[in-house]
C-alpha cells in the first residue's frame, strides 16, 4: 500500500515528538507513514531540525514567523506554510492545526467555538466567564483563528481540500454544525496507541512494583487522571467530587485516592482539596515521559473534561484494562460503546452522577469486565489501524 515513495507534508505549529496530544500523534503518523516508504516532510514553527542531518525522522522545515504578538505570529506561520506548500511539490498536505492550502484537513484541536463553550463552562464564575469572552473579543488571534477555520472549510466547496478527516464522531458533528459542511464528505478516524505499550500485559508487568513505590495499598482504588490543562480538564469538579463518593463510599470499602499527574499548577487544588477536608484522598504528580506505569497502579481513568477534541490519555487507558469515567464533551466517548468499558456522564459538576459512575468499578467484577473488554477491542484501539486508514484516504486522493 505505501510502497510508491508520494511526497507527503504534515503540517503542525509545534512538531515536539516528545510530547504527547497532537505533537504525539503528528510523530507517530510520521513514523507510520516512512515505514510504509512515503517521503515524509514536516511543516513546523518549532521542531529538532537537528534529525534532518542525522536522517532521523522526517525532513523537517522550519517555518520562519515573528515571534511577537501571538496573532502576527499564527500569521506569518501560515503564510510561511502556503510557500512552501507553493515550492514543494507535496502529493499530499495533512495539515493538522490552523493553516491553510493542505488537501487533508485533519482538525486535532476540534472546531474553535465548540472548545469556547466548554473553557466557558469550565471557568467557576459569570465574571471570570466574562472577563474571557471579553478578552477574545479583542483578540486578534482568537478571530484570525475563526477567519482560518471558515477558510479550511469553504476550501473544502472549492475543491481545495480533498478530505476531511475527523477525530471523533463529536468532532464530525462540530464541522458540520458550525461550518454546514455535508457529513458524507467528512471521515471519522480516531487515533491509535501502541497497543503493545499500553496493553493488559504492560499492567501486569507493572502493577505490583509501581503501586508499592506510589504508597498504594492492596485493597485501595486508585483513581487516575493524566493532563497538563487543570481547569479545562476538571480537576476542580473532580476534587469536589470527592467527599460525595467519601460519604457514598462509608464503611464499605477500605479507601481509595485521586492521583492527579500533569505540569499545571496544583496550588490552588490543594487548598480546595482542604477546605473539603479530602487532601488526604488527593495526589498530585508532575508529568512523567512514561505513564505506562501509572495506567498499570491505576484501578479506574477519570477523565471529567470540560472539553477534549479526543483525548488520547483515555484510549491509552482503554488499551491499558482500565474502565474509564468521562464526559459526553470528550470526543473520546464514541469508544466506550458500554458500562463494561466506561462510563460518560453529562456534566463534570454532576457530582452525585460522577461518583455513581466511579463507584460501579470499586467492583472488583465490574474492573474484570473492564480487563476482557480491553483484551477484545484489539486492532480497534491501534495506532496500525489508524494509520491504514490514514493511508487508504491518500491513496484515494494521489489516484484522483
Amino acid at each position: 500500500m505505501g510502497q510508491v515513495a508520494h511526497k507527503v507534508a504534515v503540517v503542525i505549529e509545534k512538531f515536539d515528538p516528545e510530547r504527547g496530544g497532537a505533537e504525539g500523534y503528528a510523530r507517530d503518523l510520521c513514523t507510520g507513514l516512512l515505514d510504509r516508504g512515503f517521503e515524509v516532510h514536516v511543516l513546523a514553527r518549532v521542531g529538532n531540525v537537528d534529525d534532518n542531518i542525522n536522517h532521523k525522522g522526517p525532513k523537517i522545515h522550519l517555518i520562519s514567523t515573528v515571534k511577537y504578538p501571538k496573532f502576527l505570529r499564527l500569521y506569518t506561520f501560515v503564510k510561511g506554510v502556503e510557500r512552501e506548500i507553493e515550492r514543494g511539490g507535496y502529493d499530499i498536505v495533512h495539515a493538522m492545526g490552523q493553516t491553510t492550502g493542505g488537501n487533508v484537513l485533519n482538525p486535532h484541536s476540534g472546531i474553535e467555538q465548540s472548545w469556547i463553550e466548554g473553557d466557558d463552562n469550565s471557568r467557576e464564575s459569570a465574571a471570570g466567564k466574562l472577563f474571557a469572552g471579553i478578552k477574545r473579543f479583542f483578540s486578534p488571534r482568537h478571530h484570525l483563528i475563526l477567519g482560518l477555520q471558515r477558510r479550511q472549510y469553504n476550501e473544502m466547496r472549492v475543491n481545495g481540500v480533498k478530505a476531511i478527516v475527523a477525530i471523533a464522531d463529536m468532532i464530525k458533528k462540530d464541522i458540520v454544525n458550525y461550518h454546514n459542511v455535508d457529513e458524507s464528505k467528512i471521515e471519522v478516524v480516531y487515533n491509535g496507541v501502541d497497543t503493545e505499550k499500553f496493553s493488559i500485559g504492560k499492567r501486569e508487568l507493572f502493577r505490583k512494583g509501581e503501586r508499592e513505590r506510589l504508597g498504594i495499598k492492596n485493597e485501595e482504588i486508585l483513581i487516575l487522571c493524566v493532563t497538563n490543562n487543570f481547569r479545562l480538564k476538571g480537576v476542580l469538579p473532580a476534587i469536589r467530587m470527592l467527599p460525595v463518593l467519601k460519604e457514598k463510599v462509608g464503611k464499605t470499602h477500605r479507601g481509595f485516592r485521586l492521583m492527579i499527574v500533569g505540569r499545571d499548577n496544583p496550588s490552588r487544588y490543594l487548598r480546595e482539596a482542604k477546605r473539603l477536608k479530602v487532601d488526604d484522598l488527593v495526589m498530585f504528580v508532575d508529568y512523567v515521559p512514561d505513564p505506562v506505569p501509572l495506567y498499570a497502579a491505576a484501578d479506574i481513568y477519570f477523565h471529567p473534561t470540560f472539553y477534549d477534541s479526543c483525548s488520547l490519555t483515555v484510549i491509552e487507558a482503554l488499551a491499558s484494562g482500565l474502565p474509564v469515567v468521562t464526559t459526553k464533551k470528550n470526543g473520546a466517548k464514541g469508544l466506550i460503546k458500554s458500562k463494561e468499558s466506561g462510563w460518560v456522564v453529562k456534566d463534570p459538576r454532576d457530582y452525585e452522577e460522577t461518583s455513581r459512575a466511579i463507584i460501579h468499578y470499586f467492583s472488583k467484577e465490574a474492573r474484570k469486565k473492564a480487563l476482557v473488554t480491553a483484551g477484545g477491542f484489539g486492532d480497534d484501539l491501534s495506532f496500525d489501524k489508524n494509520i491504514e486508514s490514514i493511508v487508504q484516504i491518500y491513496n484515494r486522493i494521489i489516484s484522483l
